[in-house]
């Protein structure tokens, strides 16, 4: 592998002197309005208060938490094949989180279980601490931070290759994969053309890198060889010669640890981004998290940097098809059958400013109960890396919390900047 350096210069770059005249670039602007956090935020209000299940058609939007909790929880009557699994088998082939109830699923399920261990959150803390660290180390010398090209996506990259065990040829190479599949996997609903094919044209280099990469690792575990590394991928090849894996072939494999990888990458860089976000809007949370991230109190840091996220989550909802009887709003005044066919939208973001589950929602608070957070959705298809980032995206807010006295750059390079829906740069000047 080949460690493309993100950061070439000690300059700090700046916006293009069109976006430096306005806030983003003008084919963006309708979406950034219409998708800005407190325009959800006063969209989900309206809905929670007045109609809180919602249903325009073919459309039924829902936003209470009890509602989207229970809704997600009765995965037979809300279906997730119909949403998004044509996207998921031109782009990657079978996965789980495009995978209904199933024989299928639910052996490709205990793999993923079965390889994805507890106990391997110290090993990732150390991953993230150590390439964190490197990051800073690179902040101090040249005086700035990109916190997204500098840090939340390079660390979770490093992630890939050491704990994953998928390290790619180069980090250009593999940045371009990961972003271009996620958006078209789970960012594009409708389609777009010029979406599908960057995806496509990512997965025809991705497959094969994919399977070259798996036929070494083979070789070097048929070798009987000490060194190899006892990562993810790693244990899905041993998991092959175990009785009862016949279907576990090599494209098996390749499918399960590319859908793994797609979604952990660009994910975890747009959470810790917004995270760090809304804590420099907030001067007393911040002096707060740092204390506490100086502290190495790594569970506070956390409160912090998740309460922050419930402002601006990189996921407002979640999607699903409603099977024939589905029910929302069960055993409510609010309950209603729906018939088959209706695209469900699970509003998670206004889910967690319900004030029937989160007392004063317009308050910051850190003394919250974290179950009750819909970050990593829930049910079924809650994230599978749900606990690598319980760790990775406070870590990583951790690391810029102790850099030292930091802003944002002047004007609107100290604002995030955006790559369609990803956050692509935030800039921070650094004081030593």
């Amino acid at each position: 592998m080949t460690e493309t350096p993100l950061v070439r210069t000690n300059q700090m770059p700046r916006l293009p002197s069109t976006w430096r005249s306005c806030l983003i670039p003008r084919s963006d602007t309708i979406r950034s309005w219409l998708t800005a956090p407190w325009v959800f935020r006063l969209f989900n209000a309206i809905l929670r208060r007045w109609a809180p299940v919602l249903e325009l058609g073919k459309l039924v939007i829902v936003s209470r938490h009890a509602d989207v909790v229970d809704g997600l929880a009765h995965d037979t009557e809300f279906t997730i094949a119909e949403i998004n699994a044509e996207r998921t088998n031109r782009d990657n082939g079978p996965f789980v989180l495009s995978m209904d109830r199933s024989p299928q699923h639910d052996r490709e399920k205990d793999l993923l279980n079965d390889v994805m261990y507890r106990t391997d959150l110290d090993r990732i803390r150390a991953i993230v601490s150590t390439r964190a660290e490197e990051c800073m180390e690179r902040a101090r010398r040249q005086g700035w931070l990109d916190v997204v090209g500098g840090l939340t996506r390079i660390v979770p990259l490093r992630v890939l290759g050491e704990y994953f065990g998928v390290p790619g040829p180069d980090d250009a190479v593999m940045l371009r994969w990961m972003r271009t599949l996620f958006n078209d996997l789970f960012l594009n609903p409708l389609d777009c053309p010029e979406t599908a094919r960057q995806a496509e044209e990512s997965f025809e280099q991705l497959r094969p890198y994919l399977l070259g990469w798996i036929a070494r690792r083979k070789d070097e575990i048929a070798s009987g060889r000490q060194d190899v590394p006892d990562d993810v991928l790693t244990r899905m090849l041993r998991q092959q010669r175990e009785p009862g894996m016949e279907w576990l072939d090599d494209d098996a494999v390749r499918r399960n640890i590319s859908g793994l990888i797609i979604g952990a990458l660009d994910t975890t860089s747009a959470s810790a981004v917004r995270a760090i976000d809304e804590l420099l809007r907030r001067p007393a949370a911040w002096a707060a998290a740092r204390e506490a991230a100086l502290a190495g109190d790594e569970a506070t840091v956390s409160r912090y940097v998740f309460e922050a996220l419930r402002f601006n989550p990189h996921n407002p909802f979640v999607t699903r098809y409603s099977q024939e009887g589905a029910t929302v709003g069960r055993d409510s005044p609010r309950e209603r059958r729906l018939s088959k066919g209706k695209i469900v939208v699970f509003g998670t973001f206004s889910g967690m400013f319900d004030r029937a589950v989160f007392h004063e929602p317009g308050e910051f608070r850190t003394d919250r109960n974290s179950t009750e957070y819909l970050h990593f959705s829930s049910g079924l298809h809650a994230c599978q890396g749900r606990y690598v980032n319980g760790v990775q995206i406070p870590l990583l807010a951790a690391a810029v919390l102790r850099l030292g006295k930091v802003s944002r750059a002047c004007g609107w390079d100290g604002r995030i900047a955006w790559d369609g829906p990803f956050p692509d740069r935030l800039l921070l000047t650094v004081a030593n």
